[in-house]
Parts: structure tokens; sequence; C-alpha cells
């Protein structure tokens, strides 16, 4: 007696839906030239070539069809013209995102690896401009942080560069037209940058590394146009609880004055002692101010994604005019700077971190050799960035640091 095969049900998912709703795995109502879908989320709709030739019951050929037609590409996809069925430079570059997770942390550090390796991911899918940042990044710590031969390593700069200006474009639109949809991404996509853009030090030191710096520090205020609007969507989400909420709700005991002359020795003496007067005055002592808070908020930190979280808030709340004194190379300004490289000597673990302390270090030394009255102000900070960049475990931490004040009292005598 033979068997009754069952009919199989109607599949009720469209076929011809856009690449973004067949990745969330949501019905598209194949709206052109942007989905309903694609409309709501503010993202790219990207859509398979029609063509007459039935489904093919090979898989391979799927494979190709959706490959042809990525939201991303790097540049030797397709040598000579010839069609590639896998993106493998790309898979490579996100296969590298998520196995080496020392990306964003120091060997060893696994707190918030998941967060990184996974819900960025899953946010970056959705939103493609953060998935090109994820890869020009990826591209960037491979070529710093792996051997690879001159050809690999030109292939490599070649897809950071690719990546990151297909992630700029849609950054900028952001930043004009903030939206809650794109809050989180952008916010993600900020750090990244900041990465990104210390990272390839790297690999060719900065010409001007203050004003390399410098534009860095605009890069993290530049985002707070788009995530203050839609701030407690921002802090209500899961990356943020693990990437920057230990620096927000760090609330240590206050400092007295004398613990922190401990942590910076002399520094609050600056602008008196270089006669500073107005705006320039005003901009330097409240970028003082919140660097010994940040110090403090640093020495009181229980681990080190922690610690450096905080580190990066310093260049978040300081002051337009204080950064236009470090690009006009004012004085104060610079010295200023330089003590903050040695609370970033402390987070040098992190790869796109690793010998900044000393480029600022060295560029003020470049800008102060003809005024011997400014060296004494660079003592200290090179006494510690010396010690952290050979290896030596300083004796002299910056609680108990032997104070250049004498130096300073003499130089403004």
């Amino acid at each position: 007696m033979s068997e009754k095969v069952a009919k199989r049900k109607a599949h009720t998912k469209s076929r011809r839906g856009c690449f973004q709703c067949k990745q969330r795995h949501t019905k598209c109502n194949e709206l052109h030239p942007q989905c309903g879908n694609c409309v709501r989320l503010n993202i790219q709709c990207t859509w398979p070539t029609v063509t007459s030739t039935p489904p093919s019951a090979h898989p391979e050929n799927h494979v190709s069809m959706v490959m042809e037609h990525r939201n991303f590409s790097s540049p030797d996809l397709h040598p000579n013209g010839a069609t590639s069925t896998l993106p493998l430079d790309d898979m490579r570059l996100l296969h590298h995102w998520s196995r080496r997770t020392s990306l964003f942390h120091r060997p060893g550090a696994s707190n918030h690896e998941q967060i990184w390796r996974e819900d960025v991911i899953d946010i970056a899918f959705d939103h493609p401009f953060l998935l090109h940042g994820v890869l020009a990044l990826a591209a960037i710590h491979k070529c710093s942080t792996e051997y690879t031969t001159q050809s690999q390593r030109e292939k490599l700069l070649q897809q950071a560069d690719s990546h990151m200006t297909r992630s700029l474009g849609p950054y900028r639109g952001h930043l004009e037209n903030p939206s809650e949809v794109t809050a989180v991404p952008m916010f993600v996509l900020s750090s990244i940058l900041v990465t990104y853009n210390l990272g390839t030090a790297q690999l060719g030191a900065p010409e001007k590394p203050i004003d390399a710096l410098v534009h860095c520090f605009r890069l993290i205020q530049g985002v707070k146009v788009v995530i203050f609007p839609h701030w407690e969507k921002v802090k209500a989400s899961r990356i943020f609880s693990h990437v920057a909420s230990g620096a927000m709700e760090s609330n240590p005991p206050e400092a007295t004055s004398e613990e922190m002359e401990k942590y910076i020795p002399g520094l609050y003496l600056l602008t008196a002692r270089l006669e500073l007067e107005g705006a320039e005055k005003e901009s330097c002592d409240e970028a003082i101010e919140q660097l010994y808070m940040i110090w403090h908020k640093n020495r009181w930190s229980t681990d080190y994604e922690t610690g450096r979280s905080i580190l990066m808030t310093w260049p978040a709340i300081i002051a337009t005019e204080f950064l236009n004194l470090l690009n006009n190379a004012s004085p104060a300004a610079v010295i200023i700077l330089t003590h903050f490289a040695v609370l970033m000597a402390s987070s040098e673990a992190s790869w796109w971190l690793h010998g900044w302390p000393k480029r600022i270090l060295r560029a003020a030394e470049d800008l102060f050799v003809s005024r011997p009255d400014l060296q004494p102000w660079l003592v200290w900070p090179r006494e510690h960035i010396m010690a952290t960049e050979s290896g030596v475990a300083a004796a002299t931490t910056p609680s108990t640091a032997t104070s250049p004040r004498a130096d300073i009292m003499m130089a403004g005598s």
C-alpha cells in the first residue's frame, strides 16, 4: 500500500525581498526602491537581481547571488572583472574581529569580549555604516599586530581605506540628521573611529602628533550631537552598560587638595606662573580641574576597562576653546596635555594607545626647545612616560612621585 505524501505548506515569506529583511528573518513588503522595514529602520535597502530563471536546487548558486549584491566589498574582490562567489577578504576581516578580541582589550581582559564580538556585530548587520567601520578597524589591527608581507600589508591598508570611506559617508549624514534609530550604532562607531585613528599611528607615526590627537578628541566630541538628544536610549543599551557605565557611575570619595597635588604635582600653579589671562587662563584652569577629577576617578577604578573608559572621558568634557589652544600650540595647553599623556601611559596595553604618550612628550619637547623656562614642566611627565615606555614598573606612581615643584618655582621666580 503506497503512502500518501503530505502536501507541503505554501511558503509565506517573500522570495524576492531585500537582503536586509532576509538577514533579520522578517517579511519584506517588496516596495522599491526601499521597503517598509528599511524605511522604518532608516537603513540601506538592497535587492537581488530579478531573472526569469527558476530557483536553482543547488545552494551554491544562491550564495553567489547574495554575495554579488552584498552591502560591503573590498577593492580586490573581483580581480580582472572575474566574479567572486564569496567576499573572502571581508569574511577574513570579520573572522579576525571575532577571533582577536584584543581589538579593544588588552591581552587577557575578557570582561567585555562578548559585547564587541557579538552585540556590536548584531547591530552592524542592521547598520552597514557600522559594519564598514568594524571591517576597517579589523584591517588596521591585523596589519598592526600580525606579520604580513608587503603585498599583504598594502592590501589590508587598501581594504581599511575602502571600508572607512564607505563608513564615513553615512556617518556624516547621521551627524547632520540624528535619529533615535542610529543613536546606539553612532555611539559605537565613534569609539571605532577614535581607535582607528589612534591605531593607524602604529603603522606610521603622524607628522604632528598633537594635532592628530586633537582630531581624535574632536571625533569624540562630535558624536555628542547624535547621542544627547537620545541619551536615555543610549544609556539603557547593553553596549553602553558594559562599555561606559563604569566611567559614568564612578563616584569616589571627594579628594582633598593635598591628595590632588600628589596626583599631578604643581600643575595647579601653571596658569599663574605663565601669567595667563582672560579666555586662555579660564580654558586651561578648567582643563586642569577636569584632569584632576579624571585622575582621581582613575585611581579609584577597580579594573583596567573602567580605568580606560574614565581616561577617555577627559577628551569628551574639555572645552572646544581648549582644543583650539592645542591646535595653536599654546604652551600651557601643551603642558596640560603631556600630563594627560602620563595617564594614557597607564593604558598602553591597549594596542591602539601604544607609543602615544611618548609621541606627545617628544612633540612638546620639540615645541619648547627654545624655551628653557618651560622645560621644568616636562620633568614629571617625562619620568613617568619613559618609565612606562621602558617597561619599568614605576616605583614613583602618580601618588608618590617626586614633585618637580622646586624646579617650577625657580622657573617662575
